[in-house]
């Protein structure tokens, strides 16, 4: 799930996928010639202030209105 996840990676960490993290799904995917790349959820693609995993944004706050959306298409156009 983009930007910041639930579920703990070590004991009190929570995950928060990347801009960076777009890169490397991107380059896996086209590297192993998967048919395509989706992600959850379209909707969470806006910023809110970083904290606890939320539906209606990433919690990452930084990659902008639709920044992973961009980001991702900037591999496969």
């Amino acid at each position: 799930m983009i930007g910041g996840n639930c579920f703990p990676v070590a004991p009190q960490h929570e995950y928060i996928f990347t801009l960076n993290d777009v890169a490397t799904v991107s380059n896996f995917a086209k590297a192993n010639g998967l048919a395509g790349v989706h992600y959850w959820s379209l909707e969470r693609d806006n910023d809110c202030p970083p904290g606890a995993a939320n539906w209606k944004c990433n919690t990452y706050g930084v990659a902008g209105l639709y920044g992973f959306t961009k980001k991702f298409l900037t591999y496969f156009q």
